[in-house]
């Protein structure tokens, strides 16, 4: 072997050095958990999705948006998939669902139990207040009390949310249960639905209670609450 042979080997070892050191890295998508969930969803790859969040993060909406702009796209170049593509993924019909009853908490589920309703009862609680255009919510209230039934009359903003309230709970009966045992030992989910609602009094906060609401349609929701 010559010494130009062993100079050229030297030299294609320091190029193929350098090459495994100068591979290109993409940038880290910056997105929540849940956001990348709903990417996952409506099939969006984040890497091709530009985040208007606080350092660039991408947010729901960034990812919704883009969902929108590829079933358009979709549409455009093969018109007979435009109804296909434009079908949302529903997402886990069985999320936040279990049978009325007494459910033992095991495992990871109970651990997390233990853990919330300790820091529920000891760490000060945070509330905030947000505003928000109404306006399709009060035209949804005109309407309904145009509406020839008992109880028109009565519905108003609180109403509605109740009853939304109300529907909720019926398709996530998970959120309606309550733990019980100390540490936490197993959760209690309601065949029914009773609505407390709390309004400041003079002599304090007040929690009427809707028993039975989800037995109630909308109308008789607001008859009840004007009657509390």
């Amino acid at each position: 072997m010559t010494e130009s042979d062993i100079s050229g080997n030297e030299n294609s070892d320091s190029k193929e050095h350098e090459n495994n050191y100068n591979v290109a890295v993409s940038p880290k998508v910056k997105a929540s958990p849940a956001t990348r969930k709903l990417a996952r969803e409506l099939s969006v790859d984040l890497s091709d999705v530009n985040g208007t969040g606080p350092s660039g993060r991408i947010t729901n909406e960034d990812v919704r948006s883009a969902s929108g702009r590829t079933i358009a796209n979709d549409a455009t170049s093969d018109s007979s998939l435009a109804v296909e593509k434009s079908v949302v993924t529903v997402p886990n019909a069985k999320l936040g669902y279990m049978q009325p009853g007494e459910h033992s908490i095991k495992g990871v589920r109970g651990v997390v139990a233990k853990n919330m309703t300790a820091s529920w009862n000891e760490i000060p609680h945070i509330h905030s207040l947000d505003e928000t255009d109404a306006s399709l919510l009060i035209d949804f209230r005109t309407r309904l009390r145009n509406v020839n039934r008992k109880g028109a009359s009565s519905i108003t903003p609180l109403s509605i949310i109740a009853a939304a309230t109300v529907r909720a709970l019926k398709n996530f009966p998970m959120m309606n249960g309550h733990i019980v045992g100390n540490p936490a030992e197993s959760i209690v989910i309601p065949s029914f639905v009773n609505l407390g609602i709390a309004v400041a009094s003079p002599s304090g906060l007040l929690v009427p209670v809707i028993k039975n609401a989800d037995s109630m349609d909308i109308f008789e929701i607001a008859e009840t609450i004007s009657e509390q």
